[in-house]
């Protein structure tokens, strides 16, 4: 009965290990393979009415870090974005969505809800670098917590800029269009999604 006990327990031991997402430390897994990681730039009004500035950073989170060194009280957790243009701008076209994008990992569903969560009460622009010219879009990270990342990819020869909010109904899409239950206490998500004027959404895995 002790041997039998012992083995049940390494079965049901080895059976989560497999339900759980693979883990990997290369881009090829943070990234579907077409796409390279890069900063991204963001532009808007620092202070209540001021003029607009610009910050460079790995995400969106480190660059209210930036801002908030100029600005202490600066805090998107406290907004409620009123810029809806995206809605307009984007109006009848919110593209194909792709799920299970070989080559990249899932994330955790509740993670990826609070990261849109972020991303609707975010101000100012967004601006991806250009693709590299020989078939790679480029990426910049807009939100990442508990290993679970929305990316804004960019697959034009020149930098692209769209609303930093506008990147919540992308993300919004890809997660309850590609969500899956891998293991039975959470459901995850992998995805992209694409937009007008060349550029797209990816919803997964990334180490932060």
């Amino acid at each position: 009965m002790k041997v039998f006990s012992a083995v049940l327990t390494l079965f049901l031991a080895a059976t989560a290990v497999l339900a759980l997402p693979q883990q990997g430390g290369f881009l090829s897994d943070v990234l579907p393979r077409d796409y390279t990681l890069s900063n991204i730039t963001w532009t808007g009004a620092v202070f209540e009415g001021g003029s607009n500035e610009t910050f460079t950073g790995t995400s969106l989170q480190d660059i209210e870090a930036q801002i908030q060194a100029v600005n202490p009280s600066f805090d998107w957790a406290n907004k409620n974005s009123t810029d809806e243009s995206y809605k307009t701008a984007n109006e009848g076209y919110y593209g194909e969505v792709r799920c299970n994008i070989p080559g990249y990992k899932a994330a955790v569903s509740t993670h990826i809800l609070e990261g849109i969560d972020y991303l609707s009460r975010l101000t100012g622009d967004c601006t991806a670098g250009p693709a590299d010219g020989s078939g790679k879009g480029n990426c910049g990270r807009v939100s990442c917590s508990w290993n679970s990342a929305i990316f804004y990819c960019n697959d034009n020869l020149e930098p692209h800029t769209e609303p930093c909010n506008a990147f919540a109904t992308y993300a919004h899409d890809v997660l309850f269009t590609c969500w899956q239950r891998i293991h039975y206490t959470s459901t995850w998500t992998q995805g992209q999604q694409f937009g007008p004027s060349n550029f797209n959404v990816v919803v997964g895995k990334d180490y932060c």
